[in-house]
């Protein structure tokens, strides 16, 4: 904090109004007061915008523990996948730790089970209650973005976050028996897994290295963020299907209500003052917009019915403070935005500009 005081109010009042406007003009001035006849003038730099809308000095950003896997499998034969896998290896994976982790007669009726705690199964796929939010977040997200290669390969990530950190041993031993996908059930083998956050191989078809969650690095204060690209790179199935409608203020809230409803179920503490946060939601506007409607086709074994989602995707650039939403954008980048991230939808990668 830089303290400048500057003489007699009555005698250089003309230099204090020609300081201020510029201070305010640079949006760093936090507030003036009159001290006995000084005006004192406290200016933040940049770092100190979250002091606005922070409670305390931690970021949400170390608190959330992360696995991020790269998984490469390969099925001996040609098989014939749809192009969006995610849903269908949410069902094989669950099917096959349902089949060798649940006690309760293969039958997933979580709330008998004496080993509820320590479950995977109700752990990622029956997270079930809303006591601690009005949204349920599932802590994990299989995400495939290329699909079936060369016939008999696909490569998918795995991501655990909160609460479904502490189920990667079982989600390990799952891949390595192998999984079955499609309507024919075709089997695929476990052949490499990749740490992404840490860019280090976990197995390499032989020998199996020490995993071990992650945190997001804190956010760098240097630089003030006045403008940003999103990237949707799997579908965003929003409630808002009109592009013309989507702006940063659906975009932003709809990432603060994620990131919100994963922290609070996983008990870690939301030290945001939002009431003051979003005042700056009308400060940054839009100013490309590259968005189309887009469907994908869905097939559910439990109903044995193809279903529609719909949403949007293509890209979206923000211009304007920015600055307060970071630890937000960078959680989502993880967690997703919007409905069916769980699957794989509501991928979004964003590129800053910063000033």
């Amino acid at each position: 904090m830089w303290l400048y005081f500057i003489g007699y109010w009555q005698k250089i009042n003309y230099t204090i109004s020609f300081l201020s406007n510029i201070l305010k003009k640079q949006k760093n001035i936090f507030y003036s007061q009159k001290v006995n006849h000084f005006l004192v003038l406290i200016c933040y730099n940049n770092k100190h915008i979250y002091k606005k809308v922070k409670k305390g000095d931690d970021y949400l950003i170390e608190k959330l523990p992360i696995i991020r896997l790269e998984v490469y499998m390969k099925s001996e034969h040609k098989a014939n996948l749809q192009n969006w896998l995610g849903s269908a290896i949410r069902g094989a994976i669950g099917t096959e730790l349902i089949k060798y982790s649940c006690c309760m007669e293969k039958k997933a009726e979580c709330e008998k089970c004496p080993e509820i705690l320590n479950c995977a199964v109700k752990t990622l796929y029956h997270t079930g209650s809303s006591e601690k939010s009005d949204v349920v977040i599932n802590p994990y997200i299989i995400y495939c973005e290329k699909g079936l290669v060369n016939g008999s390969e696909i490569c998918f990530e795995v991501i655990l976050f909160g609460e479904g950190v502490k189920t990667y041993k079982e989600i390990i031993k799952v891949l390595y028996r192998g999984i079955k996908i499609g309507a024919e059930r075709e089997s695929f083998k476990l052949v490499k897994i990749m740490d992404k956050i840490k860019n280090q191989v976990i197995f390499d078809g032989v020998t199996w290295s020490e995993l071990e969650e992650s945190f997001l690095n804190n956010i760098s204060n240097k630089n003030k963020v006045s403008r940003i690209k999103v990237k949707f790179l799997s579908m965003y199935n929003a409630k808002q299907k009109d592009v013309n409608a989507v702006d940063f203020s659906y975009f932003i809230r709809g990432c603060m209500r994620r990131v919100s409803a994963t922290l609070k179920q996983n008990d870690i503490p939301l030290d945001v003052d939002f009431g003051e946060l979003v005042k700056y939601i009308d400060n940054v506007k839009v100013v490309e917009k590259n968005l189309k409607n887009t469907t994908l086709k869905r097939y559910s074994s439990t109903t044995s019915e193809t279903h529609e989602i719909h949403g949007v995707e293509g890209s979206i650039t923000f211009e304007g403070e920015i600055t307060p939403f970071l630890e937000f954008l960078k959680l989502s980048e993880i967690i997703g935005i919007g409905k069916l991230c769980v699957m794989g939808l509501g991928r979004i990668k964003v590129e800053y500009d910063t000033i």
